[in-house]
């Protein structure tokens, strides 16, 4: 994969605007989207310079995010899946019909229950923190430097934490920056709220009726954050409520 496979990409679809990764739209070359940005198929660009395409924009939402993770989680009350079949049909993107074809076939199993909050208290400490200006998407938030304090994380890779010795080994998480220098995250940058709002409170809040809890379990599983992945597995039923508050599995407290 090339350098400019990593460039980061502005498109305007059908009047939604979306930021993601070159290299996230050619995911798979014999898509649609693989021949636009691979070079082997002509596009159209806004008077903004955004690559347009004249599709359903805000179906466009759930194609890009089975690009970013390879996985289809839609809302639990998903009521446009043949909306969403055309989509995938336009774009070419074999897996993603695969995909919604089974997902077809199992929409009528049960749904996870909808529990809205879950605590783990944590000890934060006091003072101002420094921001950093990130792109999640298409979404930019000042966010403060309690990211660092997510244990063993991708965010705590990302800001730099000192690394302990029973730190997981793995290969630093590297983000790329955008036109105005903001750090760019190809993720879903309107689930991420939730995950900041873990960060900063210790505690999983969720509006009632919130129906995107696998997509926030898979986000909560890219940034790595154990306790957020723990909080929405309780929440979703897959696991027990029974846990040690104040260490984590090592002994750490996990905020300090």
């Amino acid at each position: 994969m090339s350098i400019s496979d990593f460039s980061v990409v502005s498109l305007n679809v059908g009047g939604h605007i979306y930021t993601t990764a070159r290299s996230t739209l050619i995911r798979y070359p014999d898509s649609m989207l693989g021949a636009m940005f691979g070079g082997d198929l002509g596009t159209l660009q806004d008077d903004q310079g955004r690559y347009f395409i004249d599709r359903n924009g805000r179906l466009f939402e759930h194609v890009l995010n089975f690009l970013r993770t390879n996985q289809l989680v839609l809302p639990e009350d998903f009521k446009e899946l043949p909306l969403l079949e055309m989509e995938a049909d336009f774009y070419q993107i074999q897996p993603l019909i695969e995909a919604l074809k089974s997902y077809k076939a199992r929409i009528n199993q049960p749904c996870a229950q909808d529990v809205v909050s879950f605590s783990v208290r944590p000890r934060m400490q006091p003072g101002m923190s420094p921001l950093h200006n990130i792109q999640f998407g298409a979404n930019t938030k000042d966010v403060e430097d309690m990211v660092k304090k997510s244990y063993d994380s991708r965010l705590s890779d990302m800001f730099g934490s000192k690394p302990r010795a029973h730190r997981k080994r793995r290969a630093r998480f590297n983000s790329s920056r955008d036109e105005q220098g903001r750090y760019f995250i190809d993720r879903d940058g309107m689930v991420f709220r939730h995950v900041l709002n873990f960060l900063r409170l210790g505690e999983l809040v969720l509006p009632e009726g919130f129906k995107e809890l696998r997509l926030l379990e898979k986000e909560a599983e890219f940034y790595q954050i154990e306790e957020l992945i723990r909080a929405v597995r309780i929440t979703m039923g897959k696991e027990s409520a029974d846990y040690v508050d104040e260490y984590d599995d090592y002994g750490y407290d996990y905020w300090d």
